[in-house]
């Protein structure tokens, strides 16, 4: 009888205690569980976006270019990775403007993302200005009358689609006079990289479309310190 008594006097308690305490109860297991379940969200997710081959929501930005095997006139392809970089920050955290991005990555089924005006030259401005930025030290060292080295390049954003189903955005940027003297034509090419291989299909496309409409594509001077 005492143990009854006992044990209904502790549950009583322990119901006063948690009436009387319950939001500072909440609050503590909000903050010791809810980090971790959200963790374990994240997780979750990232697994899932990886096993899926999302990556669309990350710009690679890269620079094209070629160069002759051992002095001879076979041509090899070289691709320099700039940076990577969140669509997010690439459209200024606009959340429209990343649905906008995304979604015509989503739909590219012909390498370039279909974007259609006015959006189109918003992307474009973003892209340019994005790029623009890394010659920020070359822009501010011929403003003070410094030697500099300076080119024009023209960028394009495309969407190639890979093993897996690997979908990724890129922003290939290529010298101007290499699209405009057609450099990228001709079967004259040393490949033996699978990847490398499809990134030069791109660039003779790239090649082609700006010949027929330069409009299209971003257009922006670059400049470095010599």
């Amino acid at each position: 009888m005492f143990a009854a008594w006992d044990y209904n006097d502790i549950v009583i308690t322990l119901a006063q205690f948690i009436s009387e305490h319950r939001q500072a109860i909440i609050d503590s297991i909000l903050r010791s569980v809810l980090p971790v379940l959200l963790l374990i969200l994240g997780v979750l997710w990232g697994r899932h976006m990886w096993s899926s081959g999302n990556f669309l929501t990350w710009v690679s930005v890269s620079l094209h270019s070629y160069g002759h095997l051992h002095g001879s006139s076979t041509k090899t392809l070289w691709i320099r990775t700039l940076m990577e970089v969140s669509v997010r920050e690439v459209m200024n955290r606009n959340v429209y403007g990343e649905k906008i991005l995304v979604n015509a990555a989503k739909r590219a089924n012909d390498t370039f993302l279909p974007i259609s005006e006015p959006d189109e030259w918003i992307v474009k401005n973003k892209i340019r200005s994005m790029l623009s930025a890394m010659s920020v030290t070359g822009f501010i060292a011929r403003d003070l009358g410094l030697p500099v080295v300076k080119n024009d390049y023209v960028a394009a954003l495309v969407c190639e689609k890979r093993g897996y189903g690997l979908k990724r955005i890129t922003v290939v940027v290529v010298k101007k006079d290499l699209l405009v003297n057609e450099v990228f034509s001709g079967d004259d090419w040393a490949i033996d990289n699978p990847h490398h291989l499809e990134r030069l299909q791109t660039l003779k496309l790239f090649q082609e479309r700006y010949q027929q409409n330069p409009d299209r594509f971003v257009e922006l001077e670059l400049c470095s310190r010599r």
